[in-house]
C-alpha cells in the first residue's frame, strides 16, 4: 500500500510540472486526466485530473489513460512509453510512461508528446527514474517537449526543503 504523504507528494509534483509546462507554453491544454499504477503490481494506486478539463472529455480521457497502462503492462520490459505501441487508427496514443514502481498515465493535451514528457518529469521528480532514461524514451519517440520542460521544473526547487 502507498502512503498518503506519498500520494500527496506525488500529486504536488504532477501539479507543479503542469505548472511549468503552462509557463512555458500559454496556450498549452489547461488540464488533463491521470492514472498511477503500480509497476509491476498492477495496482490503481490514483487517479483524477489536474486543471481544468472539459465534462464532456472526462469519460473518454480516463478510458484513454487506463488503456495506454494496461498496453505497457502487456509489452512487460520491452517498451517504456505507450507512445512506442501506439496506433493513433485504433485509438492507441503515447502518454504513459514506466518507472521504476510506477506506470503513470496521462490524456488530455493536444499532443502525446506533452502527455508523455509531463509523465516523464514527474517521474523524475518522484524520483522514479533516472533523469538520463527519459532521455532516451524522449529519442526514441521523437518528444523535443521533455528536454526544455525538465530543464524548466529542475531549476526551480519546488519541494519546499
Amino acid at each position: 500500500m502507498v502512503s498518503p504523504i506519498v500520494m500527496e507528494n506525488f500529486l504536488r509534483d504532477l501539479q507543479y510540472v503542469f505548472f511549468r509546462a503552462r509557463k512555458r507554453w500559454p496556450k498549452m491544454r489547461t488540464g488533463f486526466c491521470f492514472a498511477l499504477y503500480g509497476y509491476p503490481s498492477r495496482n490503481l494506486i490514483l487517479k483524477g485530473m489536474v486543471g481544468k478539463v472539459r465534462d464532456f472529455k472526462l469519460e473518454k480521457y480516463y478510458e484513454l489513460v487506463d488503456e495506454k497502462a494496461k498496453r505497457l503492462f502487456y509489452r512487460g520490459p520491452f517498451h517504456n512509453s505507450s507512445y512506442e505501441s501506439r496506433e493513433p487508427e485504433a485509438g492507441k496514443y503515447g502518454g504513459a510512461v514506466r518507472g521504476e514502481h510506477y506506470i503513470l498515465s496521462i490524456s488530455g493535451m493536444a499532443r502525446e508528446h506533452e502527455d508523455e514528457a509531463i509523465a516523464m518529469v514527474t517521474l523524475i521528480l518522484h524520483k522514479e527514474m533516472n533523469k538520463l532514461f527519459p532521455r532516451g524514451i524522449a529519442e526514441v519517440t521523437g518528444n523535443k517537449i521533455f528536454d526544455p520542460l525538465y530543464e524548466d521544473c529542475r531549476r526551480e526547487d519546488h519541494s519546499g526543503d
